[in-house]
């Protein structure tokens, strides 16, 4: 077990807010540039960076600025790396939707993208500084194994599919052996079965919009259901990444009217994700103040976090540093403290957590038995006890900004 490090309260250091100013949705130039010399340890911080998404952002920035040339030529080389995996990462991403468009097409199989691409080409002054891994899409569910065949003859390849088709709510195709493509997640629905988040996704075709990207038309989830969506798979994981609270920000300022933003609350409501997207916004509005538009406050919406034992791990200093990455648990709680609504106490946080192990060990090849159960219960339990007890909890949210 990992304990909350000792030093949580610590000051941000040079690298972690270089981090900050880069992912603003509205860089400060000079910032960066006294920032950026203050740094003296680039490995960790493009280790950090990497992390939290935020990589192939930061490096762009430092080269776009001019200040790459002032740095020590191992940070330069590591600098131009970044950007050249950006760079193929973004060639890939945009030839593998452009792609999927065609043979979807053909198919008679209609789509929506979420997140990744479609976002960094909306919010990025630069679509490759937002690195992504794979893309992922959602169909009908009668349009499932139609999506799936066009994906085949695309040079993926499913994944476990019955397994995922039964625990899961998509279905992971990888590149193989002779396909130059990137991974995607084929989705029907948007969160597990036993999820109290619940989207309604089959809703979202009708009002649906389209817009244009580099590989052509696509279409997107409805503005209010996309900017909740998104703010939810945040923290999907546990603690959410620097990139995913910046996304967050960017949609958020989209929603200008206040009615455009009572209708986002309510409907942040009405799937239960409140939570979620209130901790999003106090977190974002900590970090970038009002370059990521006005936070809610108490009245606006939900409190965050529902429940006392996450608010050490989203602490704004405890958010930067990952601290909730350093044990599984850690992040389970984290995620599980913002669930909203009834049947979601401990018994619930233990068998998640223990159906999430008897998945994983399933898809290593091994056996989960009585042991492992209760071991997953002690760590569980204990971790819930670090969370909850009196070691350090960081700085307050509001002071954690650059």
């Amino acid at each position: 077990m990992t304990p909350m490090p000792p030093h949580n309260k610590a000051p941000l250091e040079p690298s972690e807010r270089l981090i900050l100013i880069a992912a603003s949705p509205r860089p400060d130039p000079e910032a960066l540039g006294r920032t950026m010399h203050q740094v003296e340890r680039w490995e960790n911080l493009m280790t950090l960076a990497a992390r939290h998404g935020v990589a192939g952002l930061v490096a762009g920035l430092v080269a776009r600025s001019g200040g790459a040339r002032a740095l020590q030529r191992p940070v330069q080389e590591r600098l131009a790396r970044v950007r050249r995996a950006a760079f193929l990462i973004d060639h890939r991403q945009v030839s593998t939707l452009g792609e999927v468009r065609w043979r979807f097409e053909r198919a008679g199989v209609p789509f929506l993208l979420l997140k990744g691409l479609g976002l960094a080409e909306r919010f990025y002054a630069e679509p490759e500084d937002r690195m992504g891994r794979d893309l992922d899409i959602l169909v009908r569910e009668q349009h499932l194994e139609a999506a799936g065949g066009a994906l085949e003859a695309m040079g993926l390849r499913s994944f476990r599919a019955e397994h995922y088709r039964k625990w899961h709510f998509h279905i992971p195709y990888v590149p193989g052996d002779d396909s130059h493509g990137i991974p995607v997640d084929l989705h029907w629905e948007l969160t597990p079965a036993a999820s109290p988040v619940q989207f309604q996704a089959r809703e979202w075709w009708d009002s649906a919009r389209r817009i244009e990207l580099r590989c052509g038309p696509v279409h997107l989830p409805p503005a209010t259901d996309e900017l909740v969506h998104v703010a939810w798979h945040a923290f999907s994981g546990g603690s959410p990444q620097i990139r995913a609270l910046r996304d967050v920000a960017c949609l958020w300022a989209t929603t200008r009217s206040p009615e455009e933003r009572s209708a986002t609350w309510a409907r942040a409501q009405e799937t239960r994700a409140g939570s979620f997207l209130h901790a999003a916004l106090r977190l974002a509005g900590a970090f970038w103040g009002d370059a990521a538009g006005t936070p809610p406050d108490s009245r606006a919406g939900p409190s965050a976090p529902r429940r006392w034992s996450a608010r050490k791990f989203l602490d704004g200093g405890a958010v930067v540093r990952r601290y909730a990455d350093q044990w599984y648990p850690y992040g389970k709680i984290v995620y599980w403290s913002l669930l909203e609504g009834r049947g979601v106490g401990i018994p619930f946080l233990l068998q998640d957590t223990l159906r999430d192990e008897r998945n994983a060990a399933w898809l290593r090849g091994q056996q989960f038995g009585v042991f492992h159960s209760l071991r997953t219960w002690i760590e569980v339990l204990t971790a819930l006890a670090v969370a909850v007890g009196p070691a350090a909890a960081g700085r307050a949210v509001r002071s954690s900004g650059p």
